[in-house]
């Protein structure tokens, strides 16, 4: 159903029908009850941390020492923790924590030059996130320290970083 077929069937909806809608979606739908509870009630660290132990659990999937991370499943937390409406600063401060994540199990396990090369296209992706709201002079220093103890790391993951974040120019600021 399209956004707009929806609106005209609401709209023919009395007062009464509009909050017995709510209140059956409220009780059937887990992502409807986790929304209405934000909004009544918005708590945005309480929320990232939640999506923080998610990513964390995500991160933890292994087996014989090789990741088993699906970063697609990443990336929807992110973009559900986003749907939320909380701020570009949560947003950013998540997307940083997963960035941490990122590096801890790079170190750690095996992983495929696909889930490398997402993982970059993540960083990149933060990068021009706060790039949008001028922050990506702070973001960049903040990487630059993360993989600057790793300089002397050859590894195919850090190697990708280095070079990508010395690609990144941010946009020019506006006067």
């Amino acid at each position: 159903m399209s956004k707009a077929l929806l609106k005209k069937e609401l709209e023919k909806m009395s007062a009464f029908q509009l909050r017995h809608l709510i209140l059956e979606t409220y009780e059937a739908r887990k992502e409807f009850k986790e929304y209405f509870e934000f909004f009544l009630n918005p708590d945005a660290g309480k929320l990232r941390e939640k999506y923080e132990n998610l990513i964390l659990k995500e991160f933890q999937r292994y087996k014989r020492g090789y990741s088993k991370v699906r970063i697609t499943k990443v990336r929807r937390y992110v973009k559900d923790f986003e749907s939320f409406q909380p701020g570009w600063d949560m947003v950013l401060i998540l997307r940083i924590n997963t960035i941490l994540q990122m590096d801890r199990a790079a170190l750690l396990m095996y992983h495929t030059d696909a889930q490398l090369n997402s993982y970059v296209k993540f960083i990149m992706e933060t990068l021009l996130m706060a790039d949008r709201n001028q922050q990506a002079d702070k973001v960049l220093k903040l990487l630059d320290a993360l993989f600057a103890q790793d300089k002397n790391n050859k590894s195919y993951f850090y190697r990708l970083i280095r070079e990508a974040l010395e690609d990144f120019q941010p946009a020019p600021e506006l006067k």
